[in-house]
């Protein structure tokens, strides 16, 4: 059935007007996948940034175990001073680990580290506190960098700590449910490192990504120059993971404020990501140390 095809169906149900559409388009697109599945797939690195995830880092590698997928997985995961057990679940789990100290924690940092470490050519990258929407996301990964693409990505989809607010504004990612599709021109917010891929060899020959965009953006700079220096780049709706921070209409202004500001490169600022994240607020509350 379309609907076993759905990992996390009870994270849209409290999307208003949403919810029940989306899952039905998604599972439309993850069946349509199966069916088609080769015997033989090229394999994929999936890359997980992580800082203290245990709470949720078992759930997203349960997802990695139900990918529907006929290729080699390698769980690689770049992890900065966890202490809350994160790294031992990921050790007995299998992954490769790469560990970076928080005093030299940046996001496009990370971003290379791993990517340098990858086993493979094609590389989804996302983070401990996401999870996946469905069974096909690898496949998918697989098929559209083996078609030439340089770099792929999906929408985001509220998570299981998602505010009422964050399953409103849900409402507004319905377009990119409906199909796949090639970006001609760069639009904000179009690839985020939550839930894109990327062949290493482009990342390579394009340079990696700009380390100078510490507080964030490094994924818009990379999708600017894939299009630029005329790199496929495409939006596949199985991409889809699903990823909140538990945001008010506050902390949602503030976080679309930081958006348009890291359109220029700007330093990692821990302070200033807890003054708009009640999640990291939270961690920090526990552990003055968890600065990611």
């Amino acid at each position: 059935m379309a609907a076993d095809q759905l990992l996390h169906p009870d994270y849209l149900q409290g999307a208003p007007f949403f919810g029940r559409p989306a899952a039905d388009i998604l599972s439309t697109h993850a069946a349509q996948a199966d069916a088609s599945a080769l015997s033989l797939e090229s394999p994929v690195t999936v890359l997980i940034r992580t800082k203290n995830d245990a709470a949720s880092i078992e759930g997203l590698l349960d997802d990695i175990d139900q990918q529907a997928f006929n290729g080699e997985v390698e769980v690689l995961a770049v992890d900065t001073e966890s202490n809350d057990g994160t790294y031992a679940i990921l050790k007995a789990y299998g992954a490769t680990i790469v560990s970076i100290a928080q005093e030299e924690f940046n996001y496009p940092l990370s971003l290379n580290r791993g990517i340098e470490a990858a086993a493979h050519e094609n590389i989804f990258m996302t983070v401990g506190h996401a999870n996946f929407s469905n069974k096909q996301t690898v496949r998918a990964v697989a098929r559209a960098l083996d078609a030439d693409a340089a770099g792929v990505y999906g929408p985001v989809l509220p998570g299981g700590n998602a505010s009422f607010w964050e399953r409103k504004l849900a409402l507004t990612v319905r377009p990119h449910l409906s199909k796949t599709a090639r970006a001609a021109k760069y639009v904000g917010g179009m690839y985020g490192a939550t839930n894109a891929a990327i062949s290493k060899t482009a990342w390579e020959e394009i340079g990696g990504f700009d380390e100078r965009f510490a507080a964030g953006g490094e994924d818009g700079a990379m999708a600017k120059k894939m299009i630029e220096q005329g790199y496929d780049l495409a939006r596949d709706p199985l991409l889809a993971v699903h990823h909140s921070h538990g945001l008010g209409v506050i902390d949602s202004l503030k976080q679309l404020k930081h958006w348009q500001e890291i359109g220029k490169p700007l330093p990692f600022d821990a302070d200033a990501l807890a003054a708009r994240r009640p999640d990291m607020r939270a961690k920090l509350a526990q552990d003055p140390t968890d600065r990611h």
